[in-house]
């Protein structure tokens, strides 16, 4: 498919992005060739499948990579294979970094696929004096700063390998994880790994890719510099003060070429369709319509942001960064409010599901935490969201996968979105929408994966207003689908599900409710 999107799509604003990047042509560090001990492919407790084995040995012979395999093909699996490989090259310890709500789901399956490597979890912000005797160390992103700290830095030089899960959250150049992430990635010795994992790695635009790129020490085949790297695939607007920049369309091809083809490839990605047998997976939109008092509510809010706006000269010129700030705490409020408002019908959704299919389990997807709370109370359900202990998400986790009388899983997109297996269910209603199409698939295939054994649905809510008039969400699915025609003619080549135009979904809302 070809992204052709209409003349006059909105530019994505980056300037954020730029502002927090050194765009200069550094230096690399040395990594001449030295004699290394090649990287054989270890026995497992578990075996892997064949192209996890293909995946493997190309991140082998890469030391650094990117494996962007679709959620659900069990990059886990080949991350905890590529670490028994450095452990058996004497590359020890190795260094796994995750989303902390993934610490004890990577100590588990460590436990299942080779059991006889040592793995300790590294927790909290107080260092100890010396890192623990083992093979493995697992960290998560979160606490990962106070460990790689720029002035006393604990863990880079002391680990020999790098395993990067949920690596598309590397993407902000001014986010501590990031700049730990590089710290650990550029003390590594020459022979080294470091291998990315995500099957999501581009989420909005080209950008997205600078520091993944940067941290794997490829910067070299994209003009030797993030600068030169921006301006080829996301240039600056011509003639625009503001320093925005805009995808150049042209130029996603050869974008995708220079990862995934090519001499030589450093990212590798394997579809789902392409390499097992899984039931389908379907998507609709759901309109659910939202209490009276809360569109009362909403649409009073509504009048004050259009008035915000207008007031603000949105139309003419772009808002100030000051005034833009506040612009998205109000479409922020909005989305707040009309997640809120279609509860009572997300729920009653959810109901006629369960009596329609007694089979049926669902994983009900919201962004807002205080959603995850009053729906899991209303449906009576177990629930993960962002403050829980890994030890009571994973204890949802096996009651939604194992328990037949637990038919409701209630999660925050971004603490139950990403890595956990919940293929007991053949439904997921989306309560909110994220920003993003990749937040939103990463939510949607915690079903769809290897061990699913039933079709999947998925259920997009959004809100419906009674006068007909577009809601936030409504706009914001739009949006979010035409989002997704920019990451997958990166990453699989072509464009999926593409409606029009190229915008950043925050930008071209603040256009939408600009007038």
């Amino acid at each position: 498919m070809t992204f052709n999107p209409p003349k006059g799509s909105p530019t994505m604003n980056i300037t954020d992005l730029l502002a927090g990047l050194d765009t200069s042509a550094t230096p690399a560090p040395d990594r001449s060739p030295v004699a290394t001990k090649p990287l054989a492919m270890p026995t497992l407790a578990l075996p892997l499948l064949d192209y996890q084995v293909e995946g493997v040995t190309f991140a082998m012979n890469q030391r650094r990579s990117y494996i962007a395999d679709e959620m659900g093909l069990g990059k886990t699996a080949q991350g905890i294979a590529l670490a028994v490989a450095a452990i058996d090259a004497g590359l020890s310890p190795v260094l796994v970094v995750v989303p902390p709500s993934l610490r004890l789901n990577w100590v588990r399956e460590f436990g299942k696929f080779s059991p006889a490597t040592t793995v300790a979890t590294l927790t909290g912000r107080t260092l100890p004096d010396a890192l623990p005797d083992a093979q493995v160390l697992i960290i998560g992103d979160a606490v990962l700063p106070s460990w790689a700290d720029e002035d006393t830095p604990f863990l880079p030089g002391k680990v020999k390998a790098l395993v990067v899960d949920e690596a598309h959250r590397i993407k902000n150049p001014k986010a501590q994880r990031t700049a730990s992430i590089q710290r650990v990635a550029d003390a590594l010795p020459s022979d080294g790994l470091v291998t990315l994992l995500s099957g999501t790695p581009l989420i909005a635009h080209p950008g997205d890719l600078a520091m993944p790129i940067n941290i794997l020490d490829k910067m070299n085949r994209f003009g030797g510099s993030i600068g030169n790297y921006l301006d080829t695939y996301v240039p600056k607007v011509r003639g625009c003060r503001f320093g925005s920049r805009e995808v150049d369309l042209a130029m996603l091809p050869d974008l995708h070429e220079r990862l995934l083809a090519g001499d030589a490839p450093f990212m590798i990605r394997r579809c789902r369709a392409d390499v097992v047998s899984l039931p389908s997976k379907g998507r609709v939109a759901v309109t659910f319509p939202m209490s009276k008092a809360l569109e009362r509510r909403y649409l009073s809010a509504h009048r004050d942001l259009i008035g915000y706006l207008s007031s603000e000269g949105y139309s003419a010129k772009r808002l100030a960064s000051a005034s833009r700030a506040e612009a998205l705490v109000k479409m922020g409020h909005l989305r707040r409010l009309a997640a809120e408002g279609i509860q009572d019908s997300v729920c009653d959704h959810v109901r006629g599901i369960l009596a329609a299919d007694p089979q049926a389990k669902v994983f009900v997807a919201a962004v807002f935490r205080d959603d995850v709370d009053v729906l899991a109370t209303a449906l009576g359900a177990v629930k993960i969201k962002g403050g829980m202990s890994d030890k009571a998400k994973m204890a949802s986790v096996d009651s939604f996968q194992n328990d037949p009388e637990c038919r409701v899983l209630v999660g925050n997109i971004q603490a139950a979105g990403v890595g956990f297996n919940l293929t007991a269910g053949s439904h997921c209603v989306v309560a909110s929408l994220p920003w993003d199409s990749a937040s939103l698939t990463q939510a949607e295939d915690r079903l769809h994966r290897i061990g699913q054994e039933r079709d999947v649905l998925i259920h997009v809510g959004v809100a419906g207003l009674s006068d007909g008039t577009p809601s936030i969400s409504e706009n914001l699915w739009t949006i979010i689908q035409t989002k997704h025609g920019v990451s997958s003619t990166v990453i699989d080549g072509e464009a999926e599900d593409l409606l029009s135009g190229n915008g950043d979904a925050r930008e071209s809302l603040l256009a939408m409710y600009g007038g």
